[in-house]
């Protein structure tokens, strides 16, 4: 076991060659190690070691703090504070690991109350409302945005759908329109004009409108 974490917090190597097959690999024992009948003493502080390691693979990074969430319900007691600080401190990123992070706290929070709800949705509206967060990560922001219902996003979340510049950004925002909005957002993505991703946007648009037509039945 010692062996295999050593393993895993190694860099790649400059010469290797299959670098997927390698974070596969990775992943495939921290799984193991993870899935232990016991605990693993120590896998906590493997992981978020892993995460601190700027010079670290950065898909390598993202793992761990997959495995991390993961850990939270299965690890020591004493995981969960520490876990929690990297989950906050990881969300602060520029890079994908904040939307990892966020998705995380946002799924923690919903079970366990030492998740706190409102720093979660404190950071879910920097994310999504930031035009620096890169581009996943916001479409990430976005989605938990609309599964908290908070509308204060809207405005943002309404431009964000009438923007081609990221297809995924874009997506989510029309979705997520369909889980905060009403009838102002119902004629905005009716208008909306699909552009070159026809085919994929107009199916969103159908979706997003559908929900939003069950909700206002509900109303009536």
């Amino acid at each position: 076991m010692a062996a295999l974490c050593e393993f895993v917090r190694l860099h790649p190597s400059p010469q290797e060659r299959n670098l997927e097959g390698l974070r596969t690999l990775k992943n495939d024992i921290i799984t193991v190690l993870r899935e232990q009948a016991a605990p693993m003493a120590g896998l906590t502080e493997l992981l978020i070691g892993i995460y601190d390691d700027k010079a670290q693979d950065p898909v390598t990074r993202d793992y761990a703090i997959q495995h991390l969430i993961l850990w939270c319900g299965q690890g020591p007691a004493d995981a969960k504070r520490k876990i929690h600080a990297v989950l906050n401190m990881a969300a602060r990123e520029k890079t994908s690991v904040a939307g990892t992070a966020l998705l995380g706290l946002h799924r923690l929070s919903a079970e366990d109350a030492a998740f706190n709800r409102d720093e979660v949705r404190s950071i879910a509206l920097r994310l999504a409302s930031a035009s620096e967060t890169e581009p996943a990560t916001r479409a990430t922001a976005v989605q938990v945005c609309a599964e908290r219902g908070i509308r204060e996003a809207l405005p943002m979340i309404e431009t964000l759908a009438q923007t081609s510049g990221d297809m995924a950004l874009q997506l989510s925002a029309i979705a997520a329109l369909g889980h905060l909005g009403g009838a102002e957002q119902a004629v905005l993505l009716e208008r909306l004009e699909p552009g070159a991703n026809g085919a994929v946007l107009r199916a969103s648009i159908r979706a997003a409108r559908k929900r939003l037509s069950q909700k206002q039945e509900r109303l009536f």
